[in-house]
Parts: C-alpha cells; sequence; structure tokens
C-alpha cells in the first residue's frame, strides 16, 4: 500500500487511469505488494508537465525534504521505460524491499505496468519518508486484535486542499475524462477479518473498487473513504506503524507566505 495507495493523490486530471493493488501482510510482518496499473500515454505527458510545474515552485518556496521522496514514488509510476523504474525501486532494497517481478509495457497507448513487492520488515518499511506518507496505520487493541486502517485522503490533504472538483459543478466538469476511470484496492491479513469498512470482505481479506463508469460518483468516494481492517491477532507478531500526521497541511502551513 506505501506505492498504490498514491493514487489516491493523483490529480483529477488522470482519470484515465485504471488501477489495482494488493496488499498481503504476514504474521512475521513481512508481506507483498502487487500492483497493475495502466495509464493512458495522454494522460502521463500532462501529469509529467502538472508535476515539473509543481516541483520548480516548491523549489522557490522551500521544499521540505521529504518532497524528495514523493518524486521518487511518481517516478516509479511515471517513467518511460522498465529500466527506470527498476531502478527507482532498487533505492528501496535497503529497507528490505524486493522486486519479484516487473513488467513495463506501451499497448495502443496505454502504459501498462505489473509489479510484485517483497518487504522483509512491516517495522523497517515504517520509518521511511514514503511510508509515513502513503502508509497506513496498524494498532493493536487490548484484545490482541489488529486494527490497519487509512484516513480519508481528503483529510489527509489538510484544511487548505482545493476540492473544487468534488463538488457538483466541478465533477461535471470532469466528467469526460474520467471515463474509465478504476482505482480496486485488496488487503489480505494474517487473521481472521473481524470488522471493515470495505465493500466485500472474506475470511482473511477486505476489498475496496471505485469504478466511475459504473458509479459518477466513485471519485468522491474514493477521496473520502476510510480504509480500515480489524482482525484477529493471536498468530501474528505485527510491529504498530503510525503515519504522520496530516501531512500536507504540515508542509504547506511551514511553506513561505503560506496561511497559518
Amino acid at each position: 500500500m506505501a506505492v498504490a495507495v498514491m493514487a489516491l493523490a493523483l490529480p483529477f486530471t488522470a482519470g484515465c487511469m485504471k488501477l489495482d493493488q494488493a496488499l498481503t501482510l504476514r504474521p512475521d510482518g513481512s508481506g507483498v505488494v502487487e500492483l497493475k496499473y495502466s495509464m493512458s500515454e495522454e494522460t502521463i505527458v500532462q501529469f509529467r508537465a502538472m508535476l515539473d510545474l509543481r516541483d520548480k515552485l516548491m523549489a522557490v518556496q522551500g521544499a521540505q525534504e521529504n518532497d524528495s521522496e514523493q518524486s521518487r514514488l511518481h517516478e516509479v509510476f511515471l517513467n518511460a521505460s522498465e529500466e527506470q523504474v527498476r531502478n527507482e525501486l532498487r533505492k528501496y532494497e535497503k529497507v528490505g524491499v524486493k522486486i519479484d517481478t516487473l513488467k513495463v509495457q506501451s499497448v495502443d497507448g496505454w502504459r501498462q505496468t505489473h509489479m510484485v513487492l517483497l518487504f522483509d520488515s512491516l517495522a523497517t518499511l515504517a520509518e521511511t519518508e514514503v511510508f509515513k506518507d502513503y502508509g497506513f496505520n496498524l494498532t493493536k487493541n487490548k484484545d490482541g486484535d489488529y486494527l490497519l486502517s487509512r484516513p480519508p485522503e481528503s483529510s489527509m490533504a489538510g484544511a487548505d486542499a482545493d476540492n473544487s472538483l468534488l463538488d457538483p459543478d466541478g465533477l461535471k466538469m470532469v466528467t469526460p475524462i474520467l471515463a474509465g476511470f478504476h482505482a480496486g484496492f485488496r488487503i489480505t491479513v494474517p487473521g481472521r477479518v473481524l470488522s471493515s469498512t470495505a465493500h466485500r470482505k472474506g475470511t482473511q481479506n477486505a476489498v475496496w473498487n471505485f469504478d466511475f463508469d459504473t458509479d459518477p460518483n466513485a471519485l468522491v468516494a474514493l477521496q473520502n473513504q476510510a480504509f480500515e481492517v480489524t482482525f484477529d491477532g493471536k498468530d501474528a507478531k505485527l510491529p504498530q506503524v503510525k503515519l504522520r500526521s496530516s501531512k500536507r497541511a504540515a508542509a504547506g502551513q511551514a511553506r513561505p507566505g503560506s496561511s497559518k
């Protein structure tokens, strides 16, 4: 989830996107992330231009250190070749992330990527800046059960975020470019699922699906979705980890000229 959940933060112009991500968490704190996503080549060009402009503006305003980590994550999504993506992902080998599968190809004007990443230790991974922004919380209650959670992206963005495209007029404006948008998330946990905010849940997994073609409010639902899974922890020995609190809001307050 530390990689794929970046999809929640993509700009609304990236509507031509299909993404499916699966996180498997093992009892010892290791795990697997599988990510399949497709973006139109036209969307990639537009998105890269937006990121370049953002980086220039942040440089003028004084970017914080973790902004470089976010830029590296964007490279994973937007680089032109499999070799470039592989080189970016190898930078995380020092925290126990290994590439099991990686394939990047262009088919009929779409960039298609399939990757499977293995991580040795959730505790180590949780110390990275990328995880603190794009990962999840994991806490243990007095009964020994675990809660894996990530707050809605709309709340993570902070009070100063521009949500104008989430109102009815904004959604009407962007509807033509959101056709085909899909984001699916599956979390498999090392214990019986006790409760979840998922659209569908099994014995040890929870699934969320957001499809604009079947639900015009899918984008709003995605931005406002709280991802939560509570599961039996009797067979697991997992570290408790925590996201950075409202990172983007804090970063905005720290920059010159930002409102307080």
